[in-house]
C-alpha cells in the first residue's frame, strides 16, 4: 500500500509573502498556513501549492492513479466571455486596446490599465484650457470658474488655465494683481474671442 505523500506541516511556518508576477493571484495556500503566489495553468500542483481560483483552476489529479500526490492545473468547465463580438475562454487573459488588459472569469470581464496616471503637481499641466460659458475646462471632469480679472495676457489670443499658488494670481487688498505681462482693460469684463479687426464678435 502506496503511503501518500504529506504537503502540509504543522504548526505553520510561513517564509516571507512572496511577490506575484502581473496577472498572478496572492492566495493562501491548501494548508490554510501561508500566502503564496497561485499555480496557473498546466503548473504542477499539490495539496499544498493550490491553483488560482480567480482564473476558474483546479488542480487536475487524473494522470496520478494511485497516489494522487501531484496534478496539473486545469480549466474547470465554464462560460467564457465575448467582446465586440470576439469570443474569450474562461481564465484567458487579453488586451483589447493598447490601454488597458483584461481577464474572462466565469463569463464576467475584469479590466485594468496597463499605463498608471502620475499625479501631477497642478491641475492644468499638460492640459490646454478651453473657455466655455464662463468656464475654464482643465481635463475630464474638472472646471474652474472664470473670474473677471480685468486684464487679458498679451499677444497669446487664447487663455490657459488658471496655474494655482501664483503670487501674482492672489488677491491683495481686495483686487487681484495683473500677470508680468498684461493689458489692463478699463473694466473688469468677460473676455470674448475677436476677430483680425479688433471687434468683439
Amino acid at each position: 500500500v502506496h503511503q501518500r505523500k504529506e504537503f502540509c506541516h504543522w504548526p505553520c511556518k510561513c517564509p516571507h509573502v512572496p511577490t506575484c508576477t502581473p496577472g498572478v493571484s496572492l492566495v493562501k495556500d491548501g494548508c490554510g498556513c501561508c500566502k503564496i503566489c497561485a499555480k496557473q495553468a498546466g503548473e504542477i500542483c499539490n495539496e499544498a501549492d493550490t491553483c488560482d481560483p480567480h482564473k476558474g483552476l483546479y488542480c487536475d489529479y487524473s494522470a496520478d492513479r494511485p497516489r494522487y500526490e501531484t496534478g496539473v492545473c486545469a480549466y474547470t468547465i465554464a462560460v467564457g466571455c465575448e467582446l465586440n463580438g470576439v469570443y474569450y475562454v474562461n481564465g484567458q487573459a487579453f488586451q483589447p486596446t493598447p490601454l488597458y488588459k483584461c481577464l474572462c472569469v466565469s463569463g464576467a470581464i475584469g479590466c485594468t490599465p496597463v499605463f498608471t496616471s502620475k499625479a501631477a503637481a497642478s491641475q492644468c499641466v499638460m492640459v490646454k484650457g478651453r473657455k466655455t460659458s464662463g468656464h475654464f475646462s482643465c481635463g475630464p471632469g474638472q472646471q474652474k470658474q472664470l473670474q473677471s480679472t480685468g486684464y487679458r495676457l498679451m499677444p497669446e489670443p487664447s487663455i490657459g488655465c488658471p496655474q494655482p499658488r501664483h503670487s501674482h494670481l492672489l488677491p491683495s487688498k481686495g483686487q487681484l494683481q495683473p500677470p508680468p505681462i498684461a493689458q489692463v482693460l478699463s473694466a473688469p469684463t468677460l473676455l470674448e474671442p475677436r476677430d483680425p479687426e479688433g471687434e468683439t464678435t
